[in-house]
């Protein structure tokens, strides 16, 4: 009987663990990418996604907006899109890890002349970056008993659906997001193929 070397088998464990990590590697998060002509929809790091506002709802435009300071970590010049409504829901045709939403100026219960809110309620539950600005967390609901609430909300796991509901009708404020897209590859597979070329090329080794 020929015994496989030890050398081989460690080669092919070696590039198991190779092809294993590749397909782990994601890359950086990106933002996204609004459709300035269908108001709605857009794509992140390749997917795509569409947004929908009620009742009535309304999407108002998409814009630049700076958001350069600590309150949204630094994170640069970014597209945006403006809502007036209640319940805003973005769903993803596919799941999206590291997820991160940006509030750009969004109205608080004590705005002027009525378009804000005491509260937005989400559906999953999130973390607020530490230089958040105007608003609290309780929970899955945004607390922004004040005039504005900025900064960014961070969601775990993968999300295919977010969404949330004002405590009253909201007029004129936007929002942008960042994220990635999960690695399609399935985990140990090139682990498994690997092994599978191995314990074949014993097997020839055998019947010879």
């Amino acid at each position: 009987m020929t015994r496989t070397p030890l050398a081989l088998i460690a080669a092919i464990a070696a590039a198991a663990a190779g092809v294993a990590t590749v397909q782990h590697t994601q890359a950086a998060a990106t933002f996204a990418v609004f459709n300035t002509q269908t108001l709605g929809l857009g794509t992140i790091d390749g997917v795509d996604f569409t947004v929908t506002v009620n009742p009535p709802g309304l999407m108002t435009s998409t814009n630049t907006g700076n958001f350069n300071s600590a309150t949204y970590d630094n994170a640069g010049d970014q597209q945006y899109l403006t809502y007036n409504g209640t319940t805003v829901t973005i769903n993803f045709d596919q799941a999206i890890s590291d997820l991160n939403l940006y509030l750009y100026f969004f109205r608080g219960g004590a705005t002027p002349y009525d378009a804000g809110a005491d509260s937005y309620d989400f559906n999953q539950s999130f973390s607020i970056n530490a230089n958040f600005d105007g608003g609290t967390q309780n929970g899955n609901v945004l607390e922004t008993p004040g005039t504005w609430a900025n900064g960014v909300l961070s969601f775990s796991g993968q999300i295919t659906s977010l969404s949330w509901t004002s405590s009253s009708d909201v007029l004129g404020q936007g929002f942008t997001f960042s994220g990635t897209a999960n690695a399609s590859a399935v985990p140990g597979a090139g682990l498994a193929g690997l092994a599978t070329i191995g314990l074949a090329g014993v097997s020839r080794r055998r019947r010879r």
